[in-house]
């Protein structure tokens, strides 16, 4: 009777240790996604960047997706600043090359406003510049984004935005 009792309770040990082994390889240990090594998951709500090397860093963060086109705006509290990053189908791991887009439907872009009141723009035909989608779901995203853009009104105005990384943890869905 003392054999089959050891034997119950080495097999239910036994067992806890499987479940509980299970359970912390089941845990991620850092922000890497796992299917797509080298892309980042989001990890805050932020956009972050250096414009003409100054740094911007948002204190409010609005992510949305709806009709193929996901976009996300960080600004600052007192709405003098804002860089916004709209990219149409998104797909995660894919890199947009906003100088290479020839479809004029497509508005993959980065947009921002200086204090000054200056809006520049990089996207299709207009300024330089790159935007890599690192995680897509469709409920959250990341990337990065380096660009040269161009003044609204003066073609010969542009500002260089470097740096660039995105978060978002919540998605608006349209």
């Amino acid at each position: 009777m003392k054999k089959r009792i050891c034997q119950s309770a080495t097999s239910t040990n036994f067992l806890i240790l499987c479940v509980f082994g299970m359970v912390l390889l089941s845990c991620s240990k850092n922000n890497n996604n796992e299917e797509n090594p080298g892309l980042t998951n989001p990890d805050g709500d932020y956009v972050i960047c250096n414009i003409d090397d100054k740094s911007f860093s948002s204190e409010y963060v609005a992510a949305s997706y709806g009709l193929d086109i996901f976009a996300i705006t960080g600004i600052t509290l007192n709405g003098e600043k804002f860089v916004n990053v709209t990219i149409f189908n998104p797909v995660e791991g894919k890199t947009y090359t906003l100088n290479k887009i020839v479809d004029e439907y497509v508005e993959t872009n980065v947009t921002t406003a200086t204090e000054l009141d200056e809006n520049y723009t990089a996207r299709r035909n207009i300024g330089s510049g790159t935007i890599t989608l690192t995680y897509f779901d469709g409920e959250s995203a990341a990337g990065t984004f380096s660009v040269e853009a161009v003044h609204e009104d003066d073609p010969d105005k542009k500002i260089s935005i470097t740096n660039g990384k995105f978060s978002a943890t919540s998605i608006i869905e349209l």
